[in-house]
């Protein structure tokens, strides 16, 4: 059974103060959740760093799970980021 919806999911990145760095998030099946992995291939000494520090859990398949957020979360941080950057 899978866990996520294969027709869902979000690519989020942060490209500021010299990053250039890409979470995936996938759409839980059945509930308002998204779970954002990086991948293993994203950001190379990063990911290690990510990895040593035990900073998320490793999925096969996604990378390590960095962060979950409802749906409710996503549209309060999309508001804010509209309204910070107007």
């Amino acid at each position: 059974m899978e866990k996520y919806d294969p027709n869902k999911h979000y690519h989020i990145g942060y490209y500021e103060d010299g990053y250039d760095l890409e979470v995936t998030a996938y759409k839980r099946i059945n509930e308002p959740v998204w779970d954002a992995y990086l991948p293993h291939y994203e950001a190379d000494g990063f990911y290690k760093k990510v990895e040593e520090m035990k900073l998320g859990e490793y999925i096969d398949d996604y990378g390590i799970k960095v962060y979950s957020f409802s749906m409710i979360s996503m549209m309060m941080m999309k508001h804010e980021l509209f309204l910070k950057n107007g």
